[in-house]
C-alpha cells in the first residue's frame, strides 16, 4: 500500500489521516446521530482551514512563476506581500457566502422539517479539530517535507484551493437540498460524507501527485 501511496505523489500518513478525519462525520452520523446540517456547518468550518493553510503555503511558496499565471510574476517578498492579502478578502468572501447558503439551508431545513435544526456543537468541534490535525499533517508531510513548495509559486498556490473549493462546496450544497427534501434519511446522509471524502481524497492525492511530478522534473 505504502508503494503505491507514494507513487500517487503523497506521505502515506497525509492520506490515512485525511480518510480517518473524514470519516469521524460517517461515524457520527451512523452512531451519535448527527444531522445534516451539523455536517455542512462542519464541512464549511472546513474550507476555512484550508483558506488559513494557504495563506501559510503562499508564504512558504518558492518556486519559479508559471506562464499559467502571468499577472503574479511579481518577485519574491513583494509578490508575497500583494498576495497575502488579496488571497485573505477574495477567499474570504467565498467561504462567507458558503457559510450564508450553509445557515440560511439549515434554518430553511428546520423550518421545512417543522423542528429545530438539530447541530449538534460537539459534533462540529470534534470534526474541526480531526480535520485541522489532517491538514497540519498535510502540510508538515507533504508541503514542507517533501519540498513541494520548492516547486511551486506563489501564484499558482494563490488559486490552489479554489478547484477543490468549488468542487466540495458544489457537490455538498446540492446534496444537501436533496437530502434535506426527502427528510434527511440516514443512509442519504452517510453517502454525502463518503462522497466527499472521496472526492477530498481524490482531490488531494491530484494536487500532491502534480507536485511530486514537478520536483522530479526539475
Amino acid at each position: 500500500m505504502e508503494w503505491l501511496l507514494r507513487a500517487r505523489g503523497s506521505a502515506t500518513l497525509a492520506v490515512l489521516l485525511l480518510v480517518a478525519t473524514n470519516l469521524v462525520p460517517l461515524a457520527g452520523v451512523l452512531l451519535f446521530g448527527w444531522d445534516l446540517f451539523t455536517i455542512l456547518i462542519l464541512y464549511w468550518i472546513e474550507n476555512g482551514i484550508v483558506g488559513v493553510f494557504n495563506l501559510v503555503k503562499i508564504s512558504l511558496a518558492a518556486g519559479p512563476p508559471e506562464s499559467a499565471v502571468p499577472r503574479f510574476k511579481l518577485g519574491g517578498a513583494v509578490q508575497k506581500a500583494a498576495l497575502l492579502p488579496f488571497f485573505l478578502v477574495h477567499y474570504g468572501m467565498f467561504w462567507a457566502v458558503h457559510g450564508v447558503f450553509v445557515f440560511v439551508l439549515t434554518l430553511m431545513g428546520g423550518s421545512l422539517l417543522g423542528t429545530d435544526a438539530g447541530v449538534s456543537l460537539a459534533g462540529v468541534l470534534i470534526g474541526a479539530v480531526g480535520l485541522l490535525l489532517s491538514h497540519t499533517a498535510s502540510l508538515r508531510l507533504n508541503y514542507i517535507g517533501r519540498g513541494e513548495y520548492r516547486h511551486i509559486s506563489p501564484g499558482a498556490q494563490f488559486a490552489q484551493p479554489y478547484p477543490r473549493m468549488i468542487a466540495l462546496h458544489v457537490t455538498i450544497l446540492l446534496g444537501g437540498f436533496f437530502i434535506m427534501g426527502l427528510g434527511q434519511p440516514l443512509l442519504l446522509i452517510a453517502l454525502l460524507v463518503l462522497l466527499k471524502t472521496g472526492l477530498d481524497l481524490a482531490l488531494h492525492l491530484r494536487e500532491h501527485t502534480r507536485l511530486q511530478r514537478a520536483a522530479v522534473s526539475a
